[in-house]
């Protein structure tokens, strides 16, 4: 080389050494690529210049597809390709470039590491010099620009490693501070999106989550032959190649499992980095594991919640509460932990379901016996509990109100006697946690209803006889304190079987029991809500009617007696003695029953068979 090509030389590798210097950690290197291509092309007197760069001599090369490669440079990962587009010419460095192949590049100057191995190439629409610069010069113009391309895309290679790390630390410390899982999924999605604002984003996830405006999709299981399906199952990457760019699916993995996909498209890439790859895999794992986190935190609240809703529910079904407000108490319950819009609580007595009071108005109805009856049929022959989230999928004949239903069932000493339900109108309204809490709550509430019944049963049968059922005279005396002390008026009436010892000597004891239990059933079927009737000793039965006249009470005494006579068998005939008392009577209710008795007696005396009402 002359003089005169030394200091040309001199003076490229002087700005080259610039361009280095000034060159930042943060700057990207499409600016540095631009300012070199500026360079180049003022000292070699061109307008357009662009370089082709060989993907194996690079180190860095995933680096630098990293950094969003403007159109000024390209990697090719095949030379031995573009030999055939890019010919040799015998003048050292310069290539022929074959037509049509580079348009508008006219020029290539090939680009040699020390070894002369090329690296690359530069394209150049023309090469405008005073001068033509000999071989020797050429050869070491090649060098120069090849030792900087070098130096530069490893420096950058370690600028933005740490840039990305510092990056990869901040978003990972910002996800594992969050306990929402659509929090954690923006924050990893927003990083990849600032990162790489060219690709799409969806994240196919295994669990219905609520994630705002994020495109989130469910996984569909059924299709086994998908490749999101393939990179859920394995935890393995996967790629889909298409005619829009490359896809990738990276699985969101934490310690126990897969929690869902997050799919990456549009990625325009003849070579996928691996260092992208790696990158983004990191992210997806730490998301995943962030999501892990958040799951175990929900959860755990949620067992929190639904322990301390159990406790709640158990010490108030503890409590002293009636049946009816237990059930009323347990079914508000069930509305508002399970978002139930019907509940009832049934019994299976006889061929009827027996729907308790304080359960929904919907089970009073006529539209309820379908679905009462479609339970009890289950569960007279099937022990296991239901959880239907389309109703009409089990039922297609007809259209049915709510399609969400769980029920379970009643159970005590390997016994169902009844059974809890909970409906709703939307199809796959409850989730299999919400049946869960619904079946331990059921279990609770099960066993304070069958102490309530058992306590209402033995309440029950405290005050009634047994062989009559009807009220005992001590339960009688109860009511007729009571009513004296508020109402206004009342009737007490005596009955008696005449020659009731003829038919227990004629036909046995047990028969005179049955005619006890006719004539019960005689007087139940004829008493309102308030009258009592009761077994006032032997075969002897009583009647109270609080708030009615004496009238009241021998017409019906008078309607008893002819009852008996022709629904009693053997026939028997019943002897009354009917007695009255108002507030305006100094009286109690021992005067009371005197009084009927002394009517009854009347009455026996007369010819039986008859009724009398004490006129004192």
């Amino acid at each position: 080389m002359n003089a005169q090509e030394e200091q040309l030389l001199y003076g490229l590798k002087s700005e080259l050494l610039g361009i280095m210097y000034e060159c930042r950690p943060e700057s990207v290197l499409h600016d540095d690529m631009n300012i070199l291509a500026e360079t180049l092309c003022k000292h070699l007197g061109a307008e357009r210049i662009r370089f082709l760069l060989r993907l194996s001599a690079f180190e860095t090369e995933e680096i630098a597809v990293l950094l969003k490669p403007p159109e000024i440079f390209s990697f090719i990962d095949d030379w031995d390709e573009m030999k055939h587009r890019l010919r040799e010419d015998g003048r050292g460095v310069f290539v022929q470039i074959g037509e049509g192949a580079f348009p508008p590049y006219k020029t290539g100057i090939l680009l040699r590491n020390g070894t002369r191995d090329p690296i690359g190439c530069i394209l150049l629409d023309r090469i405008s010099l005073a001068e033509c610069p000999s071989a020797e010069w050429w050869e070491q113009f090649s060098l120069t620009v090849s030792q900087f391309l070098v130096k530069l895309f490893s420096f950058k290679s370690v600028c933005v490693k740490e840039i990305w790390n510092e990056k990869l630390l901040r978003v990972t410390m910002k996800i594992h501070s969050s306990m929402d899982i659509g929090e954690v999924l923006q924050e990893m999605v927003e990083f990849l999106k600032e990162l790489y604002p060219a690709f799409s984003y969806h994240l196919l996830l295994s669990n219905d989550n609520d994630c705002g405006h994020l495109p989130v999709q469910l996984l569909n299981y059924n299709d086994l032959e998908a490749l999101s399906m393939k990179a859920y199952v394995t935890g393995q990457v996967c790629m889909e190649e298409g005619k829009d760019g490359n896809t990738l699916y990276f699985p969101l993995k934490g310690k126990q499992g897969v929690y869902g996909i997050l799919q990456i498209g549009n990625v325009r890439m003849e070579r996928i980095p691996k260092m992208m790859v790696e990158f983004i895999s990191i992210l997806a794992n730490t998301a995943g594991n962030a999501m892990e986190n958040a799951h175990l935190y929900q959860q755990s609240n949620q067992l929190v919640r639904e322990l301390k809703l159990v406790t709640k529910v158990s010490h108030q079904l503890n409590s002293r509460l009636s049946l009816d407000d237990r059930t009323h108490y347990m079914i508000s319950q069930l509305k508002s932990s399970l978002r139930a819009e019907e509940a009832a609580f049934v019994l299976l007595k006889g061929k009827n379901p027996h729907v308790l009071q304080g359960s929904t108005p919907f089970f009073f109805g006529e539209e309820s016996a379908f679905y009462l009856r479609f339970l009890q049929d289950h569960f007279s022959s099937n022990r296991e509990p239901l959880f239907i989230g389309d109703f009409s999928e089990h039922q297609k004949d007809r259209r049915h109100r709510f399609l969400s239903l769980m029920a379970v069932p009643m159970e005590q000493e390997d016994e169902i006697w009844g059974f809890a339900v909970a409906l709703h109108h939307e199809p796959y309204f409850f989730s299999f946690k919400t049946f869960k809490l619904f079946q331990t709550l059921t279990q609770h509430s099960s066993l304070a209803i069958a102490n309530s019944l058992l306590r209402e049963e033995l309440e029950w049968l405290v005050i009634t006889d047994y062989s009559t059922k009807l009220y005992n005279r001590n339960y009688l005396d109860q009511v007729l304190e009571k009513s004296m002390a508020e109402d206004l008026e009342g009737t007490f009436i005596l009955i008696d079987i005449d020659n009731f010892k003829f038919v227990n000597d004629t036909y046995g004891h047990h028969v005179g029991d049955r005619v006890l239990i006719q004539l019960a059933g005689i007087i139940k079927d004829n008493l309102t809500d308030r009258e009592i009737s009761a077994r006032w000793g032997g075969e002897e039965l009583a009647i109270y009617m609080p708030g009615r006249s004496l009238r009241d009470g021998v017409l019906l005494a008078e309607r008893i007696a002819k009852l008996a006579e022709t629904h009693t068998d053997p026939k028997v005939t019943i002897s009354c003695g009917v007695a009255y008392w108002n507030r305006k009577m100094k009286d109690d209710p021992l005067k009371l029953f005197r009084r009927a008795d002394e009517a009854l007696y009347d009455a026996k005396r007369k010819g039986k068979n008859r009724v009398i009402a004490y006129s004192g």
